[in-house]
């Protein structure tokens, strides 16, 4: 999954002091601003990167953006990669020294961050800050470097022109960021279109199409979740859980054989994953398969699935049967468990009391 990727940037985003006289330095082709020193000045620059040189050339600023990332990623894979950046950067720099790793923030992105000690090939000792973090579907690389002796007096400076990077249009994660707050305050219109405004700064980035689904899902949508859910498959086919997900939409949509493919194609891909096969006793329960179901609900049970997905789905299937007594059981071991739903627990209940003609429907 990795490339090669060139090795880059710093940060302790704690306590700077601002510029005196400094200059903006702004990069249009990449789209961003940084402040510099007054007497600081570019000593390269092409598409892709620019250096920056202290007047008396003891410190230098690398920026550098790579090649568009050319494969999908989950929000947990865009991270690896940047872990895996900063891991390399301490095998294939000769005699670096890990000094610190921390994960902040740059230009309101989130970034990671560490400080090296190295000897360059002509002996040189420098003291360099990396920091490394995703704009849209690139990553973007600053390299700050000095003398080890300049490294603490030049490290006020080197954290404000950090902290005044700016980005100059609202990137993925910032429209992803705004589409979380709007799907926390069930807003499902407006957060469907933020995450589509960051789905499409970043088209291989499968955590904002999988939100685009999730959110047609809580809204009601099912044909434009299992739409959004197909389209994150063909990006990644060989993610269980987008199966899985789908086939949420498709049995609140009722089509359970649909869902029941589906299920089956996420357990092939992994077989040990608890709530796949609860999605499989749901897609079975839908269509009156109730012994099969019940096998699906015990296996996500022993995997320790959790509760609402195995004990409390056996206890409504049991019901189903006409099996009270086991159903009940189930019951009393989902009425100890935490936070309940509040349909889920005037279910459990109600049974638990002895009434079982209310609350008929499959929660």
């Amino acid at each position: 999954m990795f490339r090669k990727i060139f090795l880059l940037f710093v940060i302790n985003l704690f306590f700077f002091i601002p510029i005196v006289d400094a200059q903006v330095y702004e990069d249009k082709n990449n789209g961003y601003s940084i402040e510099i020193p007054q007497y600081w000045r570019v000593i390269q620059t092409n598409p892709t990167m620019s250096v920056i040189s202290s007047n008396d050339n003891e410190a230098k600023i690398v920026i550098a953006f790579l090649p568009k990332y050319p494969l999908s990623r989950s929000q947990d894979e865009s991270n690896l990669i940047l872990n895996e950046i900063s891991n390399r950067m301490s095998k294939k720099t000769p005699g670096a020294v890990d000094d610190t790793k921390l994960i902040e923030k740059i230009g309101n992105q989130e970034a990671i961050s560490s400080i090296y000690s190295f000897t360059t090939k002509n002996n040189t000792n420098l003291k360099l800050m990396n920091v490394y973090f995703w704009v849209n579907d690139s990553i973007c690389q600053i390299a700050v470097s000095t003398k080890p002796e300049k490294f603490e007096e030049l490290k006020p400076i080197f954290l404000s022109v950090l902290n005044s990077f700016k980005l100059q249009s609202m990137t993925a994660y910032d429209w992803a960021f705004k589409g979380y707050e709007y799907q926390k305050n069930r807003e499902y219109d407006k957060a469907i279109d933020a995450f589509s405004k960051a789905a499409n700064l970043d088209v291989k980035n499968t955590e904002y199409i999988y939100q685009i689904a999730y959110t047609n899902s809580e809204k009601g949508d099912y044909n434009q979740a299992i739409a959004a859910m197909t389209k994150a498959i063909e990006l990644n086919p060989k993610e269980a859980f987008f199966y899985h997900e789908r086939a949420y939409a498709h049995i609140k949509a009722r089509n359970a054989q649909l869902a029941l493919e589906d299920e089956n194609k996420a357990i092939q891909i992994n077989p040990k994953k608890a709530i796949l096969y609860a999605g499989r006793g749901n897609a079975y329960a839908i269509m009156g398969k109730y012994e099969e179901a019940i096998t699906d609900f015990q296996k996500c049970f022993e995997l320790k699935g959790n509760p609402l997905d195995s004990a409390f789905n056996l206890g409504q299937t049991y019901e189903l049967m006409g099996r009270g007594a086991e159903a009940l059981k189930y019951y009393k071991m989902v009425v100890e468990y935490p936070n309940l739903p509040n349909p889920v627990k005037e279910k459990v209940q109600a049974r638990i009391n002895g009434e079982w003609e209310s609350y008929k429907e499959w929660i």
